[in-house]
């Protein structure tokens, strides 16, 4: 029996089969790498859709209450000028519009959320930092957000993040 060639044989069956082996590999590989970018394509549309519908149901809620939306812009500009139960929902307000908000900002933080859809969420955080009322309820606490976007919100207070985005009557389109 010559052993030599017994093992060349076998030498080189190994060699096919690690080569097999890493064409196997590669092919999983771009397997998953095709399956993660499936995924993170289904979350991103899930993060966009959630922020579409955020507004969507912010819109809807001030314009299908008439005393909602005068709440607002009312409360907005002097909150001293509403009763005990307006004050009450705006309070309220407040605190479904950030609860939501905090929602998206970790979406944004996480990269499900694109920086070009988060920068309507800021621009509206930043124009609540314009108005009294809003700082005195952020201020008692009265919003439960994150510590993480309580973080975030302060550090925008602390910036003095500029924006023209407004909730109350003074934003007017038709005058």
């Amino acid at each position: 029996m010559n052993w030599e060639a017994i093992g060349a044989i076998g030498e080189i069956i190994g060699a096919v089969a690690v080569v097999a082996t890493l064409g196997y590999l590669g092919l999983q590989t771009r397997n998953m790498k095709d399956a993660a970018k499936a995924a993170t394509s289904a979350i991103r549309s899930t993060a966009l859709i959630e922020s579409g519908r955020y507004w969507s149901d912010e819109i809807i809620q001030l314009a299908v209450s008439t005393d909602m939306a005068s709440i607002v812009a009312q409360g907005v500009e002097d909150a001293k000028k509403l009763d005990d139960n307006q004050r009450e929902r705006l309070v309220a307000w407040y605190a479904q519009h950030l609860v939501a908000t905090d929602a998206l900002y970790y979406q944004f933080k996480d990269g499900a959320l694109p920086p070009e859809l988060w920068e309507s969420h800021e621009n509206a955080i930043a124009g609540l930092l314009n108005y009294d009322s809003f700082l005195r309820v952020w201020d008692a606490g009265y919003i439960p957000t994150s510590p993480g976007f309580r973080d975030y919100v302060n550090t925008l207070r602390e910036a003095r993040r500029a924006s023209d985005w407004s909730y109350h009557s003074k934003a007017r389109i038709f005058d």
